[in-house]
């Protein structure tokens, strides 16, 4: 199992505002599917909040929140405070994890992560969630 950030991000590093991503890129959006097929997203609960609570085909989540009275809905969708909570479950599995968001889980994993996949947004978007 490899640990693998995967982002998108402007050149001064905005990954979000107002809980949303600040562009839309349909190119982006194929290749971060068609590269965690099968794997496990590692999320935020405002990133899980932002893709409408549900788990993207293909894929299993485990959604980190302090909040312990959350709840996480779907059958291949794991409610976790910490990483070593859901790991126990998917150790076995042989499938990478991609963290994917938001700013917090990447301070957070990034240094334990043995890959990034960065997509550079080249136009300019203001927002208030940066890759650190």
């Amino acid at each position: 199992m490899k640990m693998i950030a995967i982002a998108a991000a402007t050149d001064k590093g905005v990954i979000g505002k107002n809980g949303k991503i600040p562009w839309k890129s349909s190119k982006d959006f194929k290749w971060f599917k068609s590269t965690t097929m099968g794997g496990i997203l590692l999320m935020g609960r405002k990133t899980w909040e932002s893709i409408g609570k549900r788990a993207l085909p293909g894929r299993d989540t485990v959604v980190l929140t302090g909040n312990p009275n959350y709840t996480v809905e779907g059958d291949r969708c794991v409610r976790a405070s910490r990483w070593s909570d859901a790991e126990e479950h998917f150790r076995n599995s042989g499938q990478d994890v991609f963290v994917c968001g938001g700013e917090r889980v990447y301070l957070d994993f990034l240094l334990r992560c043995s890959r990034v996949y960065l997509t550079v947004i080249k136009k300019a978007h203001f927002g208030d969630c940066y890759f650190p």
